[in-house]
């Protein structure tokens, strides 16, 4: 269910109230019991940000310099292989 947050014009309280957006509600404050100084205010979106994602990246980055490490030396020699069955051929 969404959360809206709304004002009291009279006492500047700020309420939070979880409601339908076509469902009516009661505007009456509750703090300073004044009829109808509801309204309702902008909410800010609520964005949490995961550390388990940047984590994972940081792991991936982590394995694949680790992979190319270990293979540069295979990778060498198989390019050297490569080039030493061209000029064989010629």
């Amino acid at each position: 269910m969404p959360r809206y947050r709304y004002q009291c014009e009279k006492c500047e309280n700020i309420v939070t109230i979880f409601h339908m957006l076509n469902e009516e509600i009661e505007t009456d404050c509750v703090a300073c019991g004044h009829e109808e100084s509801l309204s309702r205010i902008l909410n800010t979106p609520i964005i949490k940000k995961s550390n388990s994602r940047n984590k994972k990246k940081q792991d991936t980055g982590n394995i694949t310099k680790k992979f190319i490490e270990e293979n540069r030396e295979i990778l060498k020699n198989q390019k050297k292989e490569v080039k030493n069955k061209k000029y064989d051929k010629t």
